[in-house]
């Protein structure tokens, strides 16, 4: 069995926890929410598929990339105004 993954979900989760939980507080903070942020953010963000930690270590390293980092942090802001705005739940 072959295994990949979409680093950018680290990347996400990352940014998330160290400035967007910083600039803005959620609503709503449970489970449901936030996988929702995330995966808003992660649909409108180009993956970075790796097979090895060496790969996703390397892809990691982008969130210096400022530009990189912009794009993160904008998709989840707009996210977050989404879910916010139409929660799954009551």
């Amino acid at each position: 069995m072959r295994h990949v993954r979409n680093a950018m979900e680290s990347i996400v989760e990352y940014i998330y926890e160290s400035e967007i939980t910083r600039l803005h507080k959620m609503k709503c903070n449970c489970d449901q929410c936030v996988s929702d942020v995330f995966a808003l953010a992660l649909n409108h963000l180009p993956p970075r598929y790796v097979s090895t930690s060496v790969g996703e270590a390397f892809v990691e390293t982008m969130v210096m990339d400022i530009q990189l980092k912009l794009d993160v942090v904008r998709e989840l802001m707009m996210a977050v105004v989404t879910v916010e705005n139409n929660p799954r739940h009551d």
